[in-house]
């Protein structure tokens, strides 16, 4: 909060992140209070500031008061003030995703409900002109993505429900969230942007505001999306030396504890996650935590079979370093969200409909798995491309459709997290722990026992042709010893356009030089740049749900309506 208030940072919505901890959490952090809980001893010492950041939100309602929650506002009227004497007005309106109740827990968003983002900005668009304000912006925590000259994801979709229902809308700017991908494209009138994740890049926004009709000058505003370049990447760039003491700062608090050493790898390699999937949707780090997370159940003496994982919830790669060393803040990066590790029973149908649920909603959500590795293939059906065939044990046994089994699975997805509707209403069977901590002693004890971590051999989904599956044959009952079938490389366009999962930066998003045509939509043409990879360290924070606006460098005075 202290970086951002240097930035300047002086508006945000909502997104899925900022429920993690509850939204009273998020809002003390953001109002810079002391914490009402208990955390490791650097968080505790550190000084606690005001942001200074208006958050806005207008489609969360608190049910109990039919409002929105904890005195925050629905939308914000920025006024500027020119230098001869006349003001300006800019509204702002801030969404939050419908997709909320599949991203972060039941008890973190049952008081609230998720009004229709279009609708929503219909509502306050109007009542923003009634006021008089004519130039919106829209900041919403919705998915989107520019690639081969087409704009795809749910904020197109809004935007053009928004058209349909208010053909005179007033939005001529939506900055969009939450894939975590390239965006720069026009929907109707409106300009659609997304600066990919975790300050890699930034929106850059240039329009003339009228004061006599408090509205942008037509065809005055154009968009770019730039990257942020590091002093390696252009040695022109210098850090701002007030962020750079802040974050300094942070650093010499949480060095000895992020870089306390925890484990070792068998090589000086760091192990890739999920931006490194193999064809079949596998990574390293995903399946080291999901190994883990069946490790420790049976550590705990609980009976567990499988452990299966959303691969949104490994958010890194396993940083190791030279000397083979593995610390606390690279574990801590891969599983940050101290979700409740708990085994469940689940009979065998239940199972295959979990692993049958990654092949939907065009692949946006998949599995880690664990004690488990099964087959799978095309079908005729464009909305589940893929079905499972067979489902083995580790040791080759096959999975019975009425039996039961264990499994290990976060509470994340015991709720239906990332619509794996197949977990909801399991029957619990025992609590394990924390999967950070999971993770973290899962690490030491192979490190204590002489196997240090290792890249596995990403072998456990293996996809088949039809001819291959057409000469499989029907597995007996009980234990049986099945030959597994030589796998064909899996199918291309299986890269699925993720939420909360960055696939791909501008490398394949647009020819240079073209903004990318929206489904529908008209074409304008204006400059795109791809982004470099900047620095080599591993981020131990990132500014999450954040959808944030650079004016001019104007600061002016805010006043809420």
């Amino acid at each position: 909060m202290q970086a951002l208030k240097a930035m300047g940072i002086s508006i945000g919505t909502l997104g899925n992140h900022e429920f993690d901890e509850g939204l009273p959490e998020y809002l003390r952090i953001v109002n810079g209070q002391a914490p009402t809980k208990q955390y490791n001893e650097a968080e505790m010492a550190y000084p606690h500031v005001p942001s200074g950041i208006s958050i806005i939100t207008a489609n969360v309602i608190d049910k109990r008061t039919g409002e929105v929650p904890d005195g925050l506002q629905p939308y914000l009227i920025q006024e500027i003030h020119t230098a001869d004497g006349r003001v300006v007005k800019l509204g702002f309106i801030g969404i939050e995703t419908t997709s909320l109740p599949i991203l972060t827990l039941y008890d973190n968003y049952k008081d609230y409900e998720i009004l229709d983002e279009a609708e929503t900005i219909a509502k306050y668009d109007q009542i923003l002109r009634r006021q008089g304000v004519n130039a919106i912006v829209v900041l919403a925590h919705t998915a989107v993505a520019s690639s081969n000259g087409t704009t795809k994801g749910d904020a197109v979709d809004i935007l053009q429900k928004l058209n349909q229902l208010d053909p005179a809308n007033s939005v001529d700017i939506y900055l969009a969230a939450h894939s975590h991908q390239y965006a720069n494209a026009k929907v109707g009138q409106t300009h659609l942007v997304q600066a990919i994740y975790t300050g890699k890049a930034y929106d850059d926004i240039i329009g003339y505001l009228d004061p006599a009709t408090n509205d942008f000058v037509a065809d005055s505003v154009v968009a770019h999306v730039y990257p942020v370049l590091s002093e390696t990447d252009d040695p022109a760039t210098q850090a701002d030396a007030k962020v750079q003491a802040i974050v300094a700062d942070a650093n010499q608090r949480v060095a000895p504890i992020i870089n306390k050493q925890i484990g070792q790898a068998a090589t000086a390699e760091t192990i890739t996650g999920r931006l490194n999937n193999s064809p079949t949707m596998e990574n390293g780090a995903g399946e080291i935590v999901v190994d883990g997370q069946l490790y420790e159940a049976r550590k705990a003496g609980l009976p567990a079979d499988f452990a299966l994982t959303n691969t949104g919830g490994v958010r890194a790669d396993i940083v190791v370093g030279p000397d083979k060393s593995i610390t606390w803040g690279a574990a801590q990066a891969v599983q940050p969200f101290g979700n409740i590790l708990r085994v469940v029973e689940m009979t065998g149908d239940q199972i295959e409909a979990a692993l049958n649920q990654q092949y939907d909603e065009e692949q946006k959500f998949y599995l880690q798995i664990a004690g488990l590795k099964y087959t799978y293939t095309d079908q005729a059906d464009p909305n589940q491309p893929y079905r499972v065939v067979q489902m083995f044990k580790s040791d080759g046994t096959p999975l019975q459709a009425d039996q039961t089994y264990h499994v290990v699975i976060n509470d994340f997805l015991a709720g239906g997290g990332d619509s794996f509707t197949a977990f909801k209403d399991t029957k619990l069977v025992g609590i394990v722990g924390q999967d950070t901590e999971a993770f973290i002693d899962y690490i030491t004890d192979m490190t204590k026992r002489g196997t240090p971590i290792q890249m596995p051999a990403l072998d456990r989904k293996v996809y088949l042709t039809a001819a291959q599956v057409a000469a499989l044959k029907p597995a007996g009952e009980g234990k049986t010893t099945v030959q597994q079938p030589t796998p064909s490389p899996a199918p291309t366009g299986l890269t699925p356009l993720l939420t909360d999962a960055p696939v791909e930066l501008l490398a394949a998003a647009q020819a240079p030089g073209q903004q990318a045509q929206a489904s529908v939509s008209q074409t304008t043409t204006t400059q795109a740049t791809q982004l470099p990879q900047t620095g080599t360290a591993p981020n131990y924070w990132a500014l999450a749900g954040l959808t944030l606006l650079s004016l001019l460098g104007i600061k002016a005075p805010v006043r809420r309506q």
